[in-house]
């Protein structure tokens, strides 16, 4: 995780509007658990990364922590085989979303960035 966090905090991140770690799980069980379930998953991996990231990256550790959420799905987006139905080992699962920056956003994002400078066909005015 650290080479990821490395690149989406640096080279990436004018382009990277935020990280969703997402847990998901199969089919069984009543959905309150499931999504409990998955929540814990999410956030588990989430908290698991950022403390490696931490300890091998740490001048992305926080810009990573800003961009990452974890977010429990239960049994929604389930796995499945067409020759069994649900494939209970593949439905739980962790998966990492990299939501990328509309062109818009980068726009915005890089003329925030730029300060200000007078207009120079207007004269600046000052009092003394």
């Amino acid at each position: 995780m650290p080479r990821y966090a490395t690149a989406l905090c640096s080279s990436l991140r004018s382009h990277v509007d935020s990280v969703v770690i997402e847990g998901h799980t199969d089919d069984l069980g009543q959905d309150a658990v499931n999504l409990r379930l998955s929540q814990e998953r999410s956030f588990r991996v989430m908290v698991k990364g950022l403390d490696v990231i931490e300890r091998n990256a740490p001048s992305v550790a926080s810009c990573f922590q800003r961009m990452t959420s974890a977010s429990g799905r239960g049994k929604q987006d389930l796995v499945y085989d067409l020759s069994t139905g649900v494939d209970r080992g593949k439905s739980r699962r962790v998966i990492f979303k990299i939501r990328l920056r509309s062109d818009e956003q980068r726009r915005q994002l890089a003329g925030a960035a730029q300060p200000s400078l007078p207009n120079p066909a207007r004269p600046v005015s000052s009092s003394y």
